[in-house]
Parts: structure tokens; C-alpha cells; sequence
């Protein structure tokens, strides 16, 4: 009897894991719903009706990546967007720039304080830059090491304008003006500047995910890099009240939530990547039309996800 009772337990034990279990992943594919519309409502403030150009969600939400894609690459050629096409990250690249830089500081080899003459001989006498090499540096010291292939600075070519290869090229949107026109073709440089490594980069979602996963602390990296960009995202100047400047990231407070972020628009792109400090959270979003409010319709997600209510508009509104 006391075997068979033992047995009763022991099946009963089974039988309520297994109901738990089930429970817990209904839980999680509700949980996985409410996200997926959350960000589609997002997604579809930043695309209008017209359904011309398209748009790639990345959320970081507790240690789990999750991608999300809608709208056209190329609309004419009849390219979806995918988590692996190529996006014009405009202004966003800065944070990139900025993870080198803290880099080289957190190894000793450049201060905040000296002058950049000090560096850039060049700018002694006033002249042009000529030979700056930042584009292989920003490869070897922060793309490489997060295995980061499909971001890149497009290099000069025939052309003015720096030229994607034509692998990478093959997979970068077309731009749109904010009225849905093509502007530009896929993948071109629209900088001013003809100095290796000043010009605008180019990335997909999986990878500025993993960007976003490594400044949230999530994955174990050689520790210089780990330290370069928590340091990059300290505010070291003071906007005022609710706003500071870190190394190219920008600190707001939205309602006591302190969310660190980094906005960027071209005429034919819009970006937006975005952390709340303190807890597993961010979100990156990528548009190929110009104009685009992804920067609000990022903070309201942040702030959404992270439990609490809070204005997510205000003083860190992008201009």
C-alpha cells in the first residue's frame, strides 16, 4: 500500500509539472503576443499608408533577442525587409565611434583632455585630413570582436560617395523621402566628407541587436570593450535638469525612468537604439524613409516594457 501511494504521489507530482509547464508556456506565447502587437502599433507609426518603404525591430527584454521585420526593402524590385538587410544607420553610427573612442581611452591611449591636434597632426596647421584610418580601427577593435559582418563604413570608390561591396550591397534598402519617393540608390553615401572612416554606416538588425545586447551588459566580451562602453554611456555634461550628454549617447529621464539612447535621420533614413539604465531593456528601430519619429515610438516601447508609466515625450524629443 505504501508503494502504491508513493506511485500515486509520484504521478501526481508529474501530472501537475506537466500542467505547469504547459501554463508557463501559454504564459509566454500570450507574453510574446502582447509584444508582437505592441511593436507592430509602433512599426505602423512610422510607415505610412502608402506602403512604400519598410521597417526592422530589434527588443532586448531580459537576456532574449527579439527580431521583428515589416514593409519593403525595395519596393520596386519587391524585396521584403529582413532582419539581414542593410540599413543606412545614419546618426546611430556615432555610438559606434564613440565605443572606439572609450576604448582608446580605457587603454591609455588617448584622454578626454588632450588636444585632438595632439592626434590629428594635420589640424596643427589647419589643413585638410587626409589619411585617417578610423574605419579600420572602429573593424579590428569593435565590429570584429562582436562578429559584427554585415556593418561596415562604405569605402571610396570611382565615385565621390563611398561605395558598399557589392555582397553587402545586394542587401541594402532603398531610400525613401518622407513622402515615398526613392532617394538616392541602395546602400550609397550621401557624407560630404571623402576621409576614410567619416562616412555613413551601414548594418542590418541581427547586428545592431548584438550591439545593443553587448552595451546591455548581456554577453561576456573581453573586458576593454565591456568597460569602453560603459563608459561611453556615462552623461559627462549636463543639458540641464533631465538631460545629459554621454560619449554620443544621450541621457534622458522620462518620468524617473532614465532611458540612454541615440537618434539619427537622413532624407532617406531614420534610427533609433535605446536602453533603460537598470534593467535587461532596449530596442532598436530602423526605418528606410526620412522624417520618421522612430525616436518617440522607441521611448514609448522602452517605457511600456519596463512596467511604469512615464511620459516618453519632453526635453529628449528629437529635433
Amino acid at each position: 500500500m505504501a508503494e502504491l501511494g508513493a506511485l500515486r504521489r509520484g504521478l501526481v507530482a508529474s501530472m501537475l509539472a506537466a500542467a505547469l509547464a504547459t501554463m508557463e508556456r501559454a504564459a509566454l506565447a500570450e507574453s510574446d503576443g502582447v509584444i508582437a502587437q505592441a511593436v507592430a502599433a509602433e512599426a505602423q507609426s512610422i510607415l505610412p499608408s502608402d506602403d512604400v518603404a519598410g521597417a526592422a525591430v530589434a527588443l532586448q527584454l531580459d537576456g532574449s533577442t527579439h527580431l521583428f521585420t515589416y514593409g519593403w526593402a525595395d519596393s520596386t524590385r519587391d524585396r521584403r525587409v529582413t532582419p539581414d538587410t542593410l540599413f543606412n544607420l545614419a546618426s546611430v553610427s556615432k555610438v559606434f565611434d564613440a565605443t572606439l573612442l572609450a576604448l582608446a581611452i580605457k587603454q591609455g591611449e588617448v584622454g578626454l583632455d588632450d588636444p585632438v591636434a595632439q592626434y590629428v597632426t594635420e589640424l596643427r596647421g589647419g589643413g585638410d585630413i587626409q589619411r585617417v584610418t578610423f574605419g579600420k580601427l572602429l573593424e579590428q577593435r569593435v565590429l570584429a570582436p562582436l562578429g559584427l559582418a554585415s556593418t561596415m563604413l562604405p569605402s571610396p570608390g570611382a565615385t565621390f560617395r563611398g561605395e558598399l561591396p557589392p555582397d553587402l550591397k545586394d542587401r541594402a534598402v532603398q531610400g525613401y523621402s518622407s513622402d515615398g519617393l526613392p532617394t538616392g540608390e541602395p546602400g550609397e553615401q550621401q557624407g560630404f566628407y571623402h576621409w576614410p572612416g567619416t562616412g555613413q554606416m551601414y548594418a542590418s538588425l541581427r547586428d545592431v541587436a548584438v550591439f545593443l545586447n553587448a552595451n546591455l551588459g548581456e554577453r561576456a566580451y573581453d573586458d576593454p570593450l565591456s568597460q569602453a562602453m560603459q563608459l561611453a554611456q556615462q552623461g559627462v555634461f549636463v543639458i540641464d535638469a533631465g538631460a545629459r550628454m554621454g560619449l554620443a549617447w544621450e541621457i534622458y529621464d522620462f518620468g524617473g525612468i532614465t532611458v540612454v539612447e541615440k537618434y539619427g535621420g537622413l532624407n532617406n533614413a531614420s534610427a533609433y537604439i535605446g536602453m533603460v539604465a537598470g534593467q535587461r531593456i532596449g530596442i532598436v528601430m530602423l526605418a528606410n524613409r526620412g522624417d520618421q519619429d522612430v525616436a518617440n515610438a522607441g521611448r514609448r516601447l522602452l517605457v511600456r516594457l519596463s512596467g511604469r508609466s512615464g511620459a516618453a515625450t519632453g526635453s529628449g524629443d528629437a529635433q
